[in-house]
C-alpha cells in the first residue's frame, strides 16, 4: 500500500502511475498535491482511502483500477479540475463527500455493483448535467424525496423553490417508484 500521508503536500508531483503491487492508497496519501494532473491506479488497487486526493486542485484525469471496490470519504474533495470520472464496474462503495466540490464534472455513471453512496458524495457539483444511478433508495425514515436524491447531493428539497428549470427531468426508467415531484434539474437517467 501507499502509506498514510506519504506524499501529503508534495506540490511538485504532476503525474502518478501506481505500481501493480499496490492494492491500497491510504488516507491522505496525496492530499494537497496541487500540481498533480493525472493518476493511473494499478490494476490491483481495491481501495482509495479517506482524503487520498483531496485538495489536488489540478487533477484532471484519474484512470481507475478495474479492481476498485471502495472510494473513501472525501477521497477527491475539491478536485475542481476533474471534468469526468469513469468509475469501474467493480466499484461497490462511494464514501461520504467523496467527490465534493469537484465542480467541473458534468456527467456521472454509477456502476450497477454500487450498493452504497455516502452522504453528500456529489455535493457542490454545480456543472453536473446528468447522472445514471443503478438504484433509487430511501432512508428508513424518509417520507419524501429528500431520502431519494437529496442524501447524495446534500440538499433538502424543502430548501428548493420550484421553477421551470427545477421541474423534473427524470425519465420513467425507475427500478423503484419515487414520490413526485422531485425538484432536481441535475438528473438525467435513473436505471
Amino acid at each position: 500500500s501507499i502509506g498514510s500521508s506519504a506524499f501529503y503536500n508534495c506540490e511538485d508531483i504532476t503525474s502518478i502511475v501506481i505500481p501493480d503491487a499496490v492494492t491500497t492508497v491510504s488516507d491522505y496519501a496525496f492530499q494537497n498535491c496541487t500540481s498533480l494532473e493525472s493518476v493511473v491506479l494499478s490494476k490491483n488497487t481495491t481501495s482509495i482511502g479517506y482524503s487520498s486526493f483531496a485538495g489536488c486542485t489540478s487533477l484532471k484525469d484519474v484512470d481507475f483500477s478495474t479492481s476498485l471496490k471502495t472510494i473513501g470519504s472525501y477521497a477527491f474533495d475539491g478536485c475542481k479540475a476533474l471534468t469526468e470520472i469513469n468509475l469501474p464496474n467493480s466499484l461497490e462503495t462511494i464514501g461520504v463527500y467523496a467527490f465534493k466540490n469537484c465542480n467541473g464534472i458534468t456527467e456521472i455513471v454509477i456502476p450497477d455493483n454500487v450498493t452504497s453512496i455516502g452522504y453528500g458524495a456529489f455535493r457542490g457539483l454545480n456543472k453536473l448535467e446528468s447522472i445514471t444511478l443503478p438504484f433509487v433508495g430511501y432512508e428508513e425514515d424518509s417520507i419524501n424525496s429528500d431520502g431519494v436524491l437529496g442524501y447524495i447531493f446534500d440538499y433538502s428539497t424543502s430548501s428548493f423553490e420550484k421553477s421551470d428549470e427545477t421541474n423534473s427531468l427524470l425519465s420513467n426508467t425507475f427500478r423503484s417508484s419515487i414520490p413526485s415531484p422531485i425538484p432536481m434539474n441535475l438528473i438525467g437517467t435513473l436505471n
